[in-house]
């Protein structure tokens, strides 16, 4: 609208314009609302519920306690789950673990280039309902039917979608995690009315997750780092030492 009026010397385009343009851009492709905090979700207890596989809100992720379980141990918001491919995961045949190319950065959602492994889960007798590389083998397994039922390659689909095999959007990923919340019998609003869930309650939720069963912070905040170097090496296999 600046530029379509014409306006020239005092209110004319800036340097400093094309900077809060650009931020403002970026907000909004991260999906980036009001500063607040998001309560965790407690994944552990989400997966023991044996939730079907059908979405929880119209347009949601089908598979939802899988959904959470990933976006928890991957400690990523919602955006970037939902942004997830199916070629992104690999889980090697004959092998217990799993590997996420993850799909976002903070700067760019669209961003590829930060891998996570994660072994089984299983052997920690709290976790193995909540295990992350079951979650993922059986996420594999339905995009591999949805793919074939849509007649397309399983590479072109999400790696969490839709009924109908698209990406879900960013209201219905809250709004998933919002039912997941009430299934465990939280409230999602404070007295107030506000909302205490919201896209980051997997992210927060994961580290909750790991801080309460001894795991180093240091090692917990590597694994939700996109940049750092380090965080690569210390966050593999890091229920290894639980």
């Amino acid at each position: 609208a600046h530029l379509a009026l014409g306006l020239t010397g005092v209110g004319a385009w800036s340097p400093e314009l094309t900077a809060a343009m650009r931020d403002a851009i970026r907000s909004c492709d991260r999906g980036a609302g009001t500063s607040r905090q998001s309560l965790p979700l407690d994944v552990i207890a989400v997966a023991g519920l044996g939730i079907p596989d059908a979405p929880l809100v119209t347009g949601g992720p089908a598979a939802p306690a899988d959904f959470a379980v990933a976006g928890a141990f991957y400690m990523l918001r919602e955006v970037e789950i939902s942004a997830a491919k199916y070629e992104h995961v690999r889980v090697p045949a004959n092998t217990e673990s799993a590997t996420w190319l993850l799909p976002s950065s903070k700067t760019d959602p669209r961003a590829v280039g930060v891998s996570r492994t994660w072994d089984c889960c299983c052997a920690v007798e709290s976790l193995r309902p909540a295990c992350p590389v079951h979650a993922l083998q059986r996420q594999l397994a339905r995009v591999a039917v949805t793919a074939a039922r849509l007649g397309k390659p399983a590479e072109e689909l999400p790696l969490f979608h839709t009924r109908s095999g698209e990406e879900v959007g960013k209201h219905a990923a809250v709004g998933t995690i919002f039912r997941l919340a009430e299934a465990i019998g939280q409230p999602i609003r404070d007295a107030t009315g506000a909302y205490q869930y919201g896209g980051h309650s997997l992210r927060t939720g994961g580290a909750h997750m790991l801080a309460s069963r001894g795991v180093n912070p240091f090692r917990i905040q590597s694994l939700g780092l996109r940049k750092s170097s380090t965080g690569r090496a210390l966050c593999r296999r890091v229920h290894g030492n639980w």
